[in-house]
């Protein structure tokens, strides 16, 4: 609501005389686990007079996320039919987080002239809508807070407030969703109700020790051990971040009563974390049809294939151009809105083909499992040709990221950034930090960027790595033959190390590394306190890529503890040096 509206309430607010009082309940109601349930707000105690009219109100209820989510409001067979929509935002505050339970405000209003609205007695102000989530049997109390209606002559007096108790029943529809998750972070989303819902529960045996969401701006996580975790249960509307403790994929397997497809998904302006509920491929113009031209950047990470895709509007080539399901998407909003999928005019089902790789190297190894990315992207046909390889690093020297230049002399890179979650490893770029680009090897200096999310360039301005950025560069080439760092032409008998994966690990990480010449091979091992715990030689190595691998074992093949752990990959004079993380 603009700043105009919220004044002229409050004008309102101290206008005439006040009437007589006016009382708001919920009523009780009985509703399927699953399933959305639309609750009217009722009012009564209030004569009226043939000359008023009801032009504004807003209401504020208590609920209890873990039990239900807030998925709309709605004004149609109410007081204020064919008044406008009812807006609705969902917040956490100090009090209601102590109270565990979120706040739901809804408000309406019209511009309209006097005397076409008319109050009338024991009627519906609103009516809300909840997808239930809490366990079959249970009661909870949705909590009147606040409620305040205006009228021509100013605020309305307001009687007594009954709040209403939601009973859970059970739902005889179920489906079993099977999330394939690889080793390290998962985007996720899934469009059931799961039974459980709450963690670790939901997560039976599975060794997910990390889950991370992000509700109405708002995060919420859970860690395993972790006392007074903030998210608690899981919901078929959102999108997760979830990461698996293990060595080798596993299958995490959720049952329940579905989500409606066209159930309703509050979208706030800036950034939104959803799920994806249709059971088919969309594209993106067709899915977010009810949103229209009210997004502007969305971003998608598909684990199972290693790939980060994005959207743009304005931005040519862009990589993401269909949703699917089971995966989670960022959606970038310039204002508030709401999300429907539609019902039907999904992509046929296809035959599925092998999995495309927008990395430089269809051999390299998986990116780097982080939640941080931010996007890089070009269009200088001039400058750029078509297969040149683009590679990013951190001032640490740190690759973060590479790809090819496609048709048009256009790349589009989502550079990794640093994972907060293990400060001891350096996986990427720091908020704030410069990101250094080179082409075919050569360092390729930038000249301009972009402000966030638009494409035109600022002369003079630094490539800057920011989370879930995206940002247009223009750059020069250095054609003087000086290379940017670990460069892809190492020098005669050199390294280049690609990085080692996965990274944390379970029982085994592997170093891959590329040789410019003929040469022995030797990897070092040392722990916190610098003392070499295993030393591994592969003997003469020809040109080219190589993997050598740690087991998690010492020189007389103990185990060693979890840790920290520096490595030192030897090849002639050339030397390349890291850190990585052993979790047992």
């Amino acid at each position: 609501m603009t700043h105009k509206y919220w004044t002229w309430l409050l004008m309102l607010a101290f206008a005439g005389s006040l009437q007589a009082a006016v009382n708001v309940s919920i009523p009780n109601t009985t509703v399927q686990r699953g399933t959305t349930v639309e609750i009217p707000v009722q009012t009564s105690g209030y004569t009226i007079s043939g000359s008023d009219s009801l032009v504004a109100y807003q209401a504020v209820i208590l609920f209890d996320p873990t039990a239900v989510q807030a998925v709309g409001a709605t004004g149609s067979g109410t007081m204020t039919a064919n008044w406008g929509g009812a807006t609705i935002g969902v917040k956490q505050d100090r009090v209601s987080m102590y109270n565990k339970r979120d706040t739901l405000r809804v408000v309406c209003f019209t511009t309209n002239q006097p005397l076409k609205r008319t109050v009338q007695d024991a009627s519906i102000l609103v009516k809300l809508q909840f997808l239930v989530t809490d366990t079959v049997g249970q009661t909870n109390t949705l909590v009147l807070h606040d409620v305040r209606m205006f009228n021509l002559q100013g605020a309305m007096t307001m009687g007594t407030k009954t709040n209403g108790v939601l009973t859970v029943t059970a739902n005889p529809s179920t489906t079993t969703i099977n999330l394939a998750l690889v080793p390290g972070f998962n985007f996720v989303s899934f469009p059931v109700t799961p039974n459980p819902d709450a963690l670790p529960n939901v997560l039976g045996t599975v060794p997910v020790n990390y889950v991370w969401g992000y509700f109405s701006g708002y995060p919420k996580s859970w860690q395993q051990g972790r006392p007074g975790n903030p998210l608690t249960n899981l919901d078929g509307l959102h999108g997760y971040w979830m990461r698996l403790n293990a060595a080798a994929g596993q299958t995490l397997t959720l049952t329940g009563p579905p989500v409606a497809v066209n159930t309703p998904i509050q979208m706030i302006k800036g950034f939104n974390l959803i799920g994806y509920l249709p059971s088919s491929r969309d594209t993106i113009t067709h899915a977010l049809a009810s949103i229209d031209t009210n997004y502007s950047y969305i971003w998608n990470f598909d684990a199972t294939t290693g790939l980060i895709k994005s959207w743009q509007r304005r931005r040519p080539g862009n990589p993401l151009s269909k949703m699917t399901p089971l995966l989670a998407y960022w959606v970038r909003m310039s204002n508030y809105g709401v999300l429907v999928y539609p019902s039907s005019g999904y992509i046929p089902k296809v035959s599925a083909g092998g999995p495309v790789r927008n990395r430089a190297g269809a051999d390299d190894p998986p990116p780097v499992s982080t939640t941080e990315w931010c996007d890089f992207w070009a269009q200088q046909p001039g400058v750029l040709k078509t297969g040149d390889t683009i590679r990013v690093y951190d001032g640490s020297g740190v690759l973060c990221g590479d790809t090819l230049v496609v048709d048009g002399g256009i790349f589009i890179l989502p550079v990794a950034g640093d994972d907060p979650l293990t400060p001891d490893i350096d996986e990427g770029a720091d908020p704030g930090e410069e990101v250094l680009f080179t082409v075919n090897g050569r360092t390729a200096s930038v000249t301009g960027s972009s402000a966030c999310y638009e494409t035109e360039i600022i002369p003079g301005t630094k490539a800057i790595w920011t989370k879930l950025g995206s940002y247009r560069v223009e750059f020069a080439v250095d054609t003087s033959g000086i290379r940017g760092p670990r460069s892809d032409n190492p020098e005669p008998g050199g390294i280049r190390l690609v990085r080692n994966y996965p990274n944390p690990f379970n029982s085994r990480t592997e170093f891959t590394y590329e040789l410019s010449a003929r040469a022995d091979v030797h990897l070092d091992v040392f722990d916190a306190m610098g003392r070499c715990v295993r030393a591994v030689t592969s003997g003469p190595q020809a040109p080219g890529r190589h993997t050598l691998s740690w087991d998690g074992m010492d020189d007389r093949n103990r185990p060693v503890s979890s840790g920290v752990y520096f490595y030192a990959l030897r090849a002639g004079s050339s030397i390349r040096t890291g850190k990585c993380l052993l979790l047992k």
